[in-house]
């Protein structure tokens, strides 16, 4: 998927804003930075990824996860 520059900026903010709160990420099951994260999106802009949000019982996001769609 390919981004505009003000796309990737807020997604980028997005992901540090989420690590700030103690979110977990992961890509494909595997712990994940959100250097990590943005990298597995940048080398593969024609592969999708599907996020799945893993909330605690109170509502609050605790994972957020990446799963690569094929």
């Amino acid at each position: 998927m390919i981004l505009s520059l003000c796309e990737q900026m807020e997604f980028i903010d997005e992901l540090y804003l989420y690590e700030a709160k103690g979110v977990s990420l992961y890509i494909d099951l595997q712990k994940a930075t959100p250097e990590d994260v943005i990298y597995a999106h940048k080398v593969n802009e024609e592969v999708q990824y599907m996020r799945d949000y893993i909330y605690d019982s109170k509502g609050i996001v605790i994972e957020l996860c990446f799963h690569r769609v094929k």
